[in-house]
């Protein structure tokens, strides 16, 4: 699975629980637009979860619920291309 932006591990984990650990999950695929927390990251603040994305011109912190938006569109790609 390849991911735009620098997913933390937290990404890979959760792909790879769904879809087996066999799953080569990639991250900078087309984009580096920041880091891209999950929620336990974003919620936990420092460097990845509060300020990385204002190094990238991004204006403010990613909103709480961008974990369940990625993954969501994974397992839609994943379902499209079983079809």
């Amino acid at each position: 699975m390849a991911l735009g932006g620098e997913v933390v591990v937290g990404y890979a984990v959760a792909i790879k629980e769904r879809f087996g650990q066999e799953t080569f999950v990639m991250a900078y695929a087309n984009d580096v637009l920041s880091y891209i927390p999950t929620e336990d990251v974003l919620a936990g603040g420092g460097y990845e979860g509060q300020s990385a994305q204002m190094i990238y011109g991004l204006p403010a912190p990613w909103a709480s619920g961008i974990e369940a938006r990625i993954l969501g569109e994974v397992e839609a790609r994943v379902s499209a291309l079983a079809q």
